[in-house]
């Protein structure tokens, strides 16, 4: 999906932080979405897989740890070509996966303080990880664990 905007329809916003959201009736919120904006162009596009309600957003980082997300989960790279998102994390957090043995895989941080870190599936010297269960560590506001499948 590609939207045009105007440069008056985001007054007061970071372009580099805008993203598309959909909505999840479900779960009555915004689910952020792999989006690419092109400030030049004044353009925003994402892939979707079905209709919905979308939005213009600007991602900001949370104020806790409460309401991370990561998505999608399990993640398949060759069809995710965007990424796995952490979202919803405090400015400058940090991750660390390890695999469940306890090795360490791969060290990120929200430098750009917008509350989301795009993991690849690779390790920390660009190889591909392999398929199965991994762990992550947050460190932002607090702590947090959550799971990540990886599906070769």
């Amino acid at each position: 999906m590609t939207l045009y905007y105007n440069d008056g329809d985001i007054t007061g916003l970071d372009e580099t932080k805008l993203v598309l959201g959909r909505y999840d009736e479900i779960h009555s919120r915004w689910i952020t979405l792999p989006t690419t904006v092109y400030p030049d162009e004044n353009k925003i596009v994402c892939r979707i897989n079905h209709l919905s309600k979308f939005a213009v957003l600007q991602l900001v980082p949370a104020n806790d740890l409460s309401n991370i997300m990561v998505y999608p989960n399990p993640f398949k790279p060759r069809e995710h070509t965007n990424g796995l998102m952490i979202v919803n994390l405090t400015a400058r957090a940090s991750i660390k996966i390890y695999t469940i043995a306890g090795e360490l895989v791969r060290e990120m941080t929200d430098f750009d303080g917008d509350g989301r870190i795009v993991w690849n599936g690779k390790n920390d010297n660009g190889s591909d990880v392999a398929s199965g269960v991994y762990i992550g560590l947050i460190k932002g506001a607090g702590k947090k664990k959550v799971k990540i499948a990886i599906i070769r």
